[in-house]
């Protein structure tokens, strides 16, 4: 054959089954972050050096599309009956822990620390909520928590007296020396004594109860990532008032990572326990 027919009829050829690699490898891939796997193999011409070249799989089960030319590799051969052939197919990359991170309170954002894409670890602060009045009200709690431990204290110092004047009490009846109605009196001033210090006993305890809640409340002016993780989405900026439950910044982990695909019935029924998976990323963003 004439060298000129020779080398148009290699070109068509290869232009052919370019275009048919093409089509296999964009209904495989599409705009999906699935991926696009390649194979590579390796045959002779007549007279010519061999060269090596890439074969995109197709989706469809056991069809592959390859290149043909001069150098073109051999088409693999149909596998015998009963034996495994790879099935190629696509599906997301996802991870097991996303989540919005929200405001727990209402307030007015005093500082946003961070940026999308910026890496968290968890416990970072990513914001802040004004907590000026919040610190003041926790300040005057505490303040009253000191006052009534200082009542406490003050009225269990008359209950340890009273009760030394009860014994005495008893001694002097018991000889006849003090009469019931005197030490009706001393055993009434104990009992009051005694009211006295579980009332002040239990305010104290309301009290520290009211600061455990200003305490919660103040946590909650900190904005603070709940895992570590990149910033993905950030909803909020300095001097904005933001209530309750508004989704502030959206929180993506980088591990661990699930890949989800669908597998059709022919082909769950040739696999294998224990067999391989291999994963590609799509190189090809639309």
């Amino acid at each position: 054959m004439p060298r000129n027919q020779l080398k148009g009829n290699r070109s068509a050829c290869e232009w052919i089954a370019a275009a048919l690699c093409g089509i296999a490898g964009f209904g495989l891939a599409g705009c999906s972050q699935g991926p696009a796997p390649a194979a590579l193999a390796s045959s002779t011409a007549s007279g010519a050096t061999a060269e090596r070249v890439a074969a995109a799989t197709s989706p469809i089960v056991g069809a592959s599309a390859y290149l043909t030319g001069p150098n073109a590799p051999p088409r693999p051969t149909t596998p015998a009956s009963g034996e495994a052939r790879d099935f190629t197919t696509v599906g997301p990359l996802v991870v097991e822990q996303q989540a919005d991170v929200v405001a727990e309170r209402d307030g007015r954002v005093t500082s946003v620390r961070v940026e999308i894409g910026d890496h968290v670890r968890r416990g970072a602060v990513l914001a802040l909520l004004d907590d000026r009045a919040l610190q003041a009200a926790r300040a005057e709690k505490a303040a009253r928590i000191d006052s009534l431990h200082a009542q406490v204290q003050t009225w269990e110092a008359e209950q340890r007296s009273n009760e030394a004047d009860l014994r005495r009490a008893d001694a002097m009846r018991a000889e006849k020396i003090l009469d019931d109605e005197d030490w009706e009196h001393v055993q009434y001033k104990l009992t009051e004594t005694k009211s006295q210090v579980a009332r002040f006993k239990a305010e104290e305890a309301a009290a520290e109860a009211e600061l455990r809640a200003a305490d919660v409340e103040l946590t909650q002016s900190r904005i603070t990532a709940p895992f570590d993780g990149v910033v993905g989405r950030r909803s909020v900026h300095d001097a904005q008032a933001v209530k309750k439950g508004d989704a502030l910044f959206w929180i993506t982990a980088q591990a661990p990572l699930r890949v989800l695909f669908t597998v059709p019935e022919s082909a769950i029924r040739r696999a294998a326990v224990s067999r391989s998976l291999a994963i590609w990323k799509n190189p090809h963003r639309c």
